[in-house]
Order: structure tokens, then sequence, then C-alpha cells
């Protein structure tokens, strides 16, 4: 759950033709919409809430958009329940209530919304419109889950991982991780990595270590890069590779922060007396081959992947 909470728009639009009627001139589509919506056409209805809140064809009001996603939500129409949860939640167009975006997240999770159903978990989770609830959280995070929801395998690995309501169980943590991060979920790669080299009950293995941490840092995760960097440098469960920790410490001096800079900028510049005329150019070219690719991996990696 994020600060503000996306819309969900169709995929399909209502497309309205103009009208002809002998005598008079044609009806606009946006006339004949507000019609079927007075009318109580549920779709115009959700359609009309579309509109105002893009600010198609009319001037942009979330007032009004809230006002059609609520006609609409009233008739049970699926998306406006879960938009105008977004509206109650964000206090778009109506005043800002948790309690209401949480029973209307509810309502169209039930009806099969990965992304309520996930909003309505980290409600849960966080004790936000409802007392915290960290079963019923788990409960719709695996919901969600197995309708695909990156974000909620996520969230349901680190439930695992961290216990919450029940002991910890890093198997379970790493299956939800494992499933993420091969669909590309950055966040899970690096949490699987880090679990297959510091998790207190998961044997340490460098090899699948180095596979996910590898994963996250070219897509741009600075800490997946720095215990990358780490892996090589002690030779943790792989041959030590020096030239590889020096490239990796390099990289993510520049995208770490504070202390952490500090000692990846250290580690960096003492692993190249370590090594040979050879090795140190073969290291600044692997350098600027993976400065290149995690600038790119960070910048598609800031598009979410729900």
């Amino acid at each position: 759950m994020f600060n503000r909470i996306a819309i969900a728009r169709p995929i399909l639009v209502v497309l309205l033709a103009g009208l002809v009627i002998a005598g008079c001139s044609a009806a606009t589509p946006m006339e004949l919409l507000h019609q079927r919506a007075l009318k109580g056409d549920v779709e115009a209805q959700f359609e009309l809430g579309l509109r105002y809140l893009d600010g198609r064809d009319v001037k942009q009001d979330n007032t009004e958009a809230a006002r059609w996603f609520k006609a609409a939500s009233e008739q049970d129409h699926v998306m406006a329940q879960f938009n105008m949860a977004v509206m109650h939640y964000n206090g778009l167009g109506v005043p800002r209530d948790e309690y209401a975006a949480r029973a209307l997240f509810e309502k169209s999770a039930e009806n099969g919304i990965p992304e309520a159903q996930f909003n309505l978990a980290w409600m849960l989770q966080s004790g936000r419109g409802a007392k915290r609830n960290m079963a019923g959280a788990r409960e719709w995070y695996a919901r969600a889950a197995k309708s695909g929801s990156l974000a909620a395998m996520y969230s349901l690995g680190w439930m695992y991982q961290k216990g919450y309501d029940a002991a910890p169980n890093e198997p379970e943590a790493i299956r939800w991780y494992a499933e993420a991060a091969r669909k590309g979920h950055v966040p899970s790669a690096y949490n699987l990595g880090w679990l297959y080299l510091y998790g207190s009950q998961t044997p340490e293995n460098g090899q699948q270590a180095i596979r996910w941490l590898n994963l996250a840092a070219r897509k741009g995760h600075p800490k997946a890069g720095y215990h990358l960097a780490g892996v090589y440098h002690n030779g943790r469960g792989v041959e030590r590779n020096l030239t590889l920790a020096y490239a990796w410490y390099g990289v993510v001096a520049e995208s770490l922060d504070g202390d952490d800079a500090l000692v990846a900028r250290r580690k960096h510049e003492g692993i190249s007396h370590y090594l040979n005329q050879a090795q140190k150019k073969e290291g600044d070219r692997l350098l600027e081959q993976l400065q290149a690719e995690t600038r790119q991996g960070r910048q598609a990696s800031r598009r979410p992947a729900y």
C-alpha cells in the first residue's frame, strides 16, 4: 500500500455517438452519458466518474468523480467500489475515511479484484481502518498472490520470514519470494539472496545467493550489489573473485547512502591493491559496464510491478 493508491480503469470504455433527432441539434456524447447516468445506467455512472477524475471532455473534478463512483458502487459495480475505496483512502473528492475505504476494499476483494485484496491485506496488517489482524492480512495476501500479485507474494514472503502472528517460516518465505523473483520482482530477489546467505532456517548456499542477488543488483538494487560483492570478496560458498568484488563495490559506492557508501568505497579501493594490472583493467571494464546496466535497471524497476 502506498500513500496514494492508484485508481482502477477498465480496458473498455463506453463509446457514445451523437444521436440526431429531426428538428433538434445532436446531443453531445457527454450529454448522452449524463442522461444515461441519471437514469441509473451503472456503466455510464462508472465511466462518468472516470471522465471527471481524468478531466476527459469535462473539467477535472474529484467531487463529481466521487459522486458517480458512489452511485455505481451502490449498484454493486465492483470497480466503482474499488475506486470509491481509493477516493476515501486518499481523500479525493470526499473526506479521508480509512474505515469506509477498508469496507469498500473488502467488497471488491470478495469479488476477486487482486488490487483490492492486496490493499485490504495491507490495511489489516497495519491496523488502518480496522483493528490489526495479522491472520486476516496473511489470508488476503495469499488470495492476491494466487491471483498473480507480485507485491502480495513479496508481502506474504516477508510475513513468513518475520513471523508476526506465528513462528518465522523461512522455507515458506523462500517459496513466495522465489515465485515473485522469477517474474522479475526485484525486492523479492534481494530478500531471497539474503536468506541464502544469512537465514537462520536456511542452509547457506553461495550459488543461490549469487543467482538472486545478481538479478536484483543488475536491476539497480544497491544492497543486493553490496552483498553480492561480499560473496565474491569472501568466497562464501563460491570461488573467491576479487575482480568482480572490486567492480561491484565500485558500482554500489555510487548508489548507497551515508556510511554504507563509505564502506563500499573503502573496500573497492582496498581490493585494488591486490589486483594485478590485467585484473585491474578487467575490473574497471566490468565496473563501467555494470554502472550502465544498473542505471538502466533502476529506471525500469521504478515502474511498479503489482
